[in-house]
């Protein structure tokens, strides 16, 4: 015995994807560790002392350089270091790592955030390492580091995976000098840090390293604590609505959630808002449905807004909605033919059904159904395609 099933107007194809399109000011970079400056222009920062800066990342990568006086001194008591945190908490100082620096000679700075990582490279090209914070500092994973030196400038690559690849990250950086009676710390970034002797930082860069679209040079990225921890993003059918349900692991000022559709990965609209918790140190699950979705493919993303106007993007999920083709079932009320008329461009089946489920007459591609020695009542007329996919359901009233 073969019963209908409840109607479904939509074949539904769910699939996830992470936006490398332009979603705010430029998209992913990768930085070829040549020596040669191709850093884009919204790339660079500015450090103390006149020296610049530059940080960017890719799908795999994290990339940063220095160009400064000292960087072709050669001088194996002159460092470039940056300090990287890597779980930005509800508190800037919170999380796992540690608010003290790495010791050089009789200097140990102060950190503005607990640093889970510390990079490190020797003016003398003599020495590189990445080392990593766990009840002490100690030596991390360095495989595929890779750093060159032109003249005045250096740039270095590290593989996200060797620090955990982290959605967002805080970092500070500095070159310092360990020199007996000649100990300075000097080019720091941002550059609203105080050079000096075993000087302590006090401003950082909040970087969304899973991003694309992120201006590494944009003010916004300036002491700023990246509070919304988003662990979870997923949009899925529901019936004719899309139900999207994402989560945060901690909160920091958070004012909102600004749900954004589009059609066409570019042209963006503001479909709902949903407020945030301000502050959470616990997971928060958050929902929102689309009660009208376009037919065919809506990307959805959130845009994360604090309470300062400050706001960051999510990856962008996707739905494919396929509208199914509406066939023509006439006369309704029926005495004896019915006709099945409309745009089936594949192979199709009908099945007639009794209000108890029961499959009384089924054909396939037909385009007419005689009911005329059929009782008067109700019955349920369900169209499938070849994989028995239900299209469209009518109920006919038999006279």
């Amino acid at each position: 015995m073969q019963h209908y099933f409840t109607k479904q107007k939509f074949w539904v194809t769910l699939f996830t994807l992470l936006w490398a399109g332009t979603l705010m000011a430029t998209s992913f970079n990768t930085i070829t560790i040549d020596g040669t400056n191709d850093f884009d222009a919204d790339e660079d920062v500015a450090g103390t002392s006149s020296s610049t800066w530059y940080f960017t990342w890719d799908a795999n990568n994290f990339y940063f350089a220095v160009d400064a006086s000292d960087v072709n001194s050669g001088d194996a008591n002159k460092w470039v270091h940056l300090y990287i945190d890597t779980d930005p908490n509800g508190t800037i100082t919170g999380g796992t790592g540690s608010t003290t620096g790495v010791t050089y000679n009789t200097q140990t700075p102060s950190l503005p955030f607990s640093a889970n990582y510390h990079f490190r490279w020797r003016t003398d090209n003599g020495f590189t390492s990445l080392e990593v914070f766990n009840s002490g500092w100690g030596v991390g994973n360095n495989t595929g580091i890779a750093a060159f030196q032109s003249g005045t400038f250096v740039e270095f690559s590290i593989p996200k995976a060797n620090f955990g690849s982290p959605d967002a990250i805080h970092v500070c950086g500095a070159m310092i000098n360990e020199t007996n009676l000649s100990e300075f710390t000097f080019f720091m970034t941002p550059s609203s840090n105080s050079e000096g002797y075993n000087t302590s930082y006090t401003s950082w860069f909040g970087f969304r390293i899973g991003d694309t679209g992120v201006s590494p040079d944009a003010p916004a990225n300036l002491n700023v604590n990246l509070p919304v921890e988003l662990s979870k993003f997923t949009a899925r059918n529901a019936g004719t609505t899309v139900q999207l349900d994402w989560a945060t692991d901690s909160e920091q000022d958070n004012s909102h959630f600004e749900v954004e559709r589009s059609t066409d990965s570019r042209s963006w609209e503001v479909i709902g808002e949903v407020l945030g918790q301000g502050e959470s140190f616990q997971r928060i699950d958050y929902a929102f449905i689309d009660k009208a979705p376009q037919d065919g493919v809506n990307y959805y993303r959130l845009r994360q807004v604090d309470f300062n106007g400050t706001y960051a993007y999510s990856s962008v999920e996707a739905v494919e909605l396929q509208q199914s083709p509406q066939v023509d079932v006439f006369p309704n009320p029926v005495s004896d033919i019915v006709y099945i008329q409309g745009a089936m461009d594949r192979t199709y089946r009908v099945g007639l059904y009794d209000l108890q489920g029961r499959l009384l007459v089924e054909d396939w591609n037909a385009q007419r159904l005689d009911l005329s020695a059929y009782r008067i009542g109700a019955y349920v007329l369900i169209i499938r395609d070849e994989t028995g996919q239900q299209i469209q359901e009518e109920i006919l009233l038999k006279q």
